[in-house]
This record gives structure tokens, C-alpha cells and sequence, in this order.
């Protein structure tokens, strides 16, 4: 098969031809459909994270991969031949933890992550474990199924960690592929939302995503503005990667808030501890979500038609597609398209 292989961090990626992997007996044989790309993916191909959070190598990148079923391993009683599959992140944990019996995987010290650990997505075949991929509906097109599969349990996960209700606010900062999926499963979800973004474009899809109000910050400080027309809000998602909009996040809150780091930064948030304790407002990060996350996330898109924006590229232009995030002049919302 061919396959887009990381033989070297900081290297581009190499198409290859490889052995089609063959499943054990829990695992399963997918053909790729899409492979989405995230901003992780690409970070951590390039050197730009931690020791622990770098791929050994060789590896085939990739945890927005989505397909159908083509193999079942003999010990496979979820899945079928021919289902519809999503293959996310977190792919296989030691299932007997403290964090594995409370549905935390992905913070399981034997957790094994999909294109880090194990082989991705950028392929035309993945095996992986039955019993961590997601079940697609059957009317869920595959292009926002692939993005679900990331930014959806992402979302959900968020989302449940800001312990909001319907008809309280969220602001949501940073409107890319995880700050419009954020955007849309919080309306879906009944809160009143205001995203915060420095790109019109992206202010543009939030509205249309469900957002109540968009401030751009290259015109508004979203801290001003909050203040004097909404009050403060009861919770606010920071999915950017840059340290002000946590600290913007923070002076948003109203007491007892709730501020959800998700954009994976590797600088520092000054935090006042003063209102911090005098607020009670809390901070939390929020790594993903669990197998659940993944099943509500494809279930209310397909109730609510939620359809979010993706781009198609053959699985030959990898290389390209990594440099346009690297450099910033493209969000994670491609997808690429293995050949038959």
C-alpha cells in the first residue's frame, strides 16, 4: 500500500510503498477513505513538541482517519465488515488503571496514540483496535466525519469539562478547526455563544456555525467587549496556540467560571491568584475526550446537520499541506485522499 512515512523528525514526510499491515484477532483492517490533518500531527513531525509528545519514528502519521472496514480480526465482535469507522487519536491504553476505569484513556501511561506510538492514518490501509474506534453513521458525509474524529471528541470533551448549561455563555478563542467545532456543538448544545478570532473569515463561518456574537480582535479587545455587553461569561475554550487569549479567557470569567485550555501552547499563563481565589474560577485543561465523546460528537451532527468546511488533497501532497500549517496560511481542515 502507500503510505506518507515520518523517517525523521524535522524531515518531510516520504510516499512510500509498504506491507499492508494484517490485524490480530482484536483488531481490525480500515481503507482509508480521508485522512484528516491536525495541527498536531504536523507540530510534532516538525520537532516543535516535547520528548513525549514526538512520534518514533518510522511512523505513518495521522488521527482523522475515517474508512471502511475490509478485515475483522477473529476476536472482533463490535464492528463488522463493511462498517463505517473513525480512527481517532487515543487507539489503545492497558484498560486496567485508575484513569482507564474512569473512561480517562488518553491518560493512561501505556496509552498509545495513533501516529505516534502506533502507525496513523496517512495511508491507504490502518489496522487498529476495535474497541477504540468510532462508529460513523450512515449519513454522515465522510468529510465532516474525518474532522469529527478530531475536533469532534476535542469538543465534547471541552465542552463537558466547562460544566455549562443551555442559555449560559461560552466564549470560544481561536476559530480554527477546533474552535468552529467547538462553536457548533456549543449551540447544538443550547449555550449562547461568542467566539473570538483575529481572521474575518473565520468570524464569518463561526456565525454560521451558531455563534451569537464575533468579535475580531484586530478591531475589539474581546475583554472590553465582553464586559460591557455581555457582563462576564460562565465559561470560555481557549483553542489558540498563543498565550494572550488565555489571559484574555481569564478576565472574561464571571465568579465560579470555568477557563478550558485545549490549544497546545508551550509557554506559560500568568495567572492572578488573587481573583483566581476571590472568583473561585477555575482552570482546567482539556486533553481530548473519550469513546463516548467521539459517539455523542458524530450523533449530534448528524441531528443537528452540522457539515463542517473541509478541503480535499491526493495523499501525494502531504508535504505541501504540512508546510501551508507550518507557515499559518492554511487551518487544519484538509484532507487527504488516499488513490485506490
Amino acid at each position: 500500500m502507500n503510505a506518507a512515512v515520518l523517517e525523521a523528525i524535522g524531515s518531510p514526510l516520504a510516499i512510500r510503498e509498504v506491507p499492508t499491515p494484517t490485524p490480530t484477532s482484536r483488531e481490525i483492517l480500515v481503507r482509508i477513505e480521508a485522512s484528516g490533518v491536525c495541527n498536531a500531527d504536523v507540530y510534532a513531525a516538525a520537532g516543535k513538541y516535547p520528548p513525549a509528545a514526538t512520534p518514533v519514528v518510522p511512523r505513518i502519521p495521522g488521527h482523522r482517519g475515517v474508512g471502511t472496514v475490509e478485515v475483522v480480526g477473529a476476536g472482533v465482535t463490535r464492528v463488522r465488515e463493511g462498517d463505517r469507522v473513525g480512527i481517532p487519536l487515543v487507539v489503545g491504553s492497558c484498560g486496567e488503571c485508575e484513569a482507564c476505569f474512569q473512561g480517562l484513556e488518553r491518560l493512561c501511561s501505556s496509552a498509545q496514540f495513533s501516529g505516534f506510538q502506533v502507525d496513523g492514518c496517512h495511508a491507504q490501509y490502518v489496522k487498529a483496535d476495535a474497541r477504540y474506534v468510532g462508529l460513523i453513521p450512515h449519513d454522515l458525509a465522510w468529510g465532516t466525519a474525518a474532522q469529527l474524529t478530531c475536533t469532534g471528541i476535542t469538543a465534547v470533551g471541552a465542552l463537558k469539562q466547562a460544566e455549562v448549561r443551555a442559555g449560559q455563555w461560552c466564549a470560544v478563542f481561536g476559530l480554527g478547526a477546533v474552535g468552529e467545532t467547538v462553536v457548533a456543538l456549543a449551540n447544538a448544545s443550547g449555550l449562547r455563544v461568542v467566539a473570538i478570532t483575529s481572521v474575518e473569515e473565520a468570524g464569518e463561518l463561526a456565525l454560521r456555525s451558531g455563534a451569537e456574537i464575533v468579535i475580531h480582535t484586530a478591531s475589539s479587545d474581546p475583554v472590553s467587549y465582553i464586559r460591557s455587553h455581555i457582563g462576564y461569561v460562565h465559561a470560555a475554550i481557549v483553542t489558540s496556540i498563543r498565550v494572550e487569549p488565555f489571559q484574555q479567557a481569564f478576565k472574561c470569567l464571571r465568579s465560579g467560571g470555568t477557563l478550558v485550555a485545549v490549544g497546545l501552547e508551550l509557554g506559560e499563563i500568568p495567572i492572578p491568584i488573587f481573583p483566581l481565589v476571590m472568583k473561585q474560577v477555575n482552570v482546567r485543561g482539556s486533553f481530548v475526550g473519550n469513546r463516548n465523546d467521539l459517539q455523542d460528537a458524530y450523533a449530534m451532527a448528524v441531528l443537528h446537520d452540522i457539515e463542517l468546511r473541509t478541503e480535499n488533497q491526493p495523499l501525494e501532497a502531504v508535504n505541501e499541506v504540512y508546510a501551508r500549517i507550518l507557515e499559518g496560511t492554511s487551518s487544519a481542515r484538509t484532507l487527504l485522499r488516499p488513490s485506490s
